[in-house]
């Protein structure tokens, strides 16, 4: 089952971003983030009052800042949907595992050099890693598109940066840390 809703989210997600660049044509991105938000707030009142729960958290500035991220990573993402190729802005989008994988291996070369001073030890494979990475980058980006949409282009990978920093604050933030 869990393997169906893998599948029903990511058809929702791409139908969403089919819209998001049919309707930019008539729609700004402020718009456009508007009128997703208004949808999403609909739902979760709708889900929230069926079920009886409460609006009340132990942590609302948690949930303000992970808010905030998150319309700042979905106007940045709305944007470059609007003024990218669908197919490059996906697949900047679908790269966040490679930033994520980044990111790990960037804590641990910091941890180690400041726990253990391994920093030598880890420095090539972080190195080797970071190569892999660019390489993978420079295979799957029309780079004409790049040139002639850097802001675009820039708010794809801004994307992935808001979207995982809110991502690992709210596990560090529920891991007690």
């Amino acid at each position: 089952m869990q393997a169906l809703w893998m599948l029903l989210g990511s058809f929702f997600f791409s139908t969403m971003a089919v819209g998001v660049k049919v309707a930019s044509a008539s729609f700004n991105t402020f718009e456009l983030v508007f009128y997703r938000g208004i949808v999403s707030v609909l739902f979760i009142a709708l889900v929230l009052r069926a079920r009886g729960t409460a609006l009340k958290t132990p942590v609302p500035m948690m949930h303000l800042w992970r808010s905030v991220v998150g319309v700042l990573s979905l106007g940045a993402w709305f944007y470059a949907i609007a003024h990218l190729p669908l197919a490059t802005a996906m697949t900047l989008n679908y790269m966040s595992g490679v930033w994520v994988a980044a990111f790990i291996v960037g804590m641990v070369v910091a941890e180690s050099n400041y726990r253990h001073h391994l920093a030598d030890e880890l420095r090539p494979l972080r190195d080797i890693f970071l190569g892999l990475f660019f390489l993978t980058i420079g295979m799957s980006v029309d780079w004409s598109i790049v040139i002639t949409e850097p802001v675009a282009t820039a708010g794809a990978l801004l994307v992935l940066v808001l979207v995982k920093f809110a991502i690992v604050f709210v596990l560090v933030r529920l891991s007690g840390a």
